[in-house]
């Protein structure tokens, strides 16, 4: 799950990477989950078309909010266990998913989003990085797994991390103005709630 975890500053447009205990599950809550076109990079570099993408917003033990980097939304809804969406829901549920399950799901993006062709549109569906003067990204009303709604403030997950770093685009690692390599911390499992306990503080960077 390639996902990094964020810190939004207050304009929305940088982000602060933050370093979190590697290979410890650790307690967060759910905030919000948003929704909107996302134009991902491809491996050269360059950018693809812009396509509906999921981000999920969390709060950690110390109540700093966190994002999620960018999840593609599944074609059509379909199941795919290893889909970081699917993962997030099943965490958020309780348990993984089985396709069984996805059958089950409800997701609410309000009014005018009654199709997956009104989820393509370009029209309709705003950008998920939206600048000052554009419509904000959607928030997700309700994502219901039979008939549990999970966007409550109730709702609360068991991420994991790993320590990476950080590379420019010859590949050679980044540095600080200490010349030290710079690291964050990259979002590789998460969990259901009951399968462990929360771990200790992140670090800062």
């Amino acid at each position: 799950m390639p996902f990094v975890m964020e810190k939004p500053q207050q304009n929305d447009f940088g982000t602060e990477s933050v370093v979190f205990p590697p290979n410890t599950p650790l307690e967060f809550t759910l905030e919000k989950i948003e929704a909107g076109l996302y134009e991902p990079f491809k491996p050269d570099g360059s950018r693809d078309q812009p396509y509906p993408h999921f981000r999920f917003t969390y709060k950690d033990a110390e109540g700093d909010i966190y994002q999620t980097q960018p999840m593609r939304f599944p074609r059509a809804f379909q199941f795919n266990e290893k889909a970081g969406f699917w993962r997030h829901i099943g965490a958020l549920f309780g348990r993984p998913l089985t396709e069984e399950d996805a059958g089950a799901v409800e997701i609410d993006l309000g009014p005018g989003f009654d199709t997956w062709e009104d989820v393509l549109s370009r029209d309709k569906m705003p950008n998920l990085f939206a600048k000052k003067d554009e419509v904000r990204p959607l928030q997700v009303r309700s994502i219901k797994v039979h008939g549990k709604e999970l966007i409550s403030s109730d709702s609360k997950v068991l991420l994991m991390f790993s320590t990476q770093k950080k590379k420019d685009k010859d590949g050679k690692p980044k540095r600080d103005s200490n010349g030290d390599e710079i690291e964050y911390s990259k979002l590789e499992s998460v969990f259901p709630i009951s399968s462990g306990e929360s771990g200790k503080k992140k670090r800062p960077v």
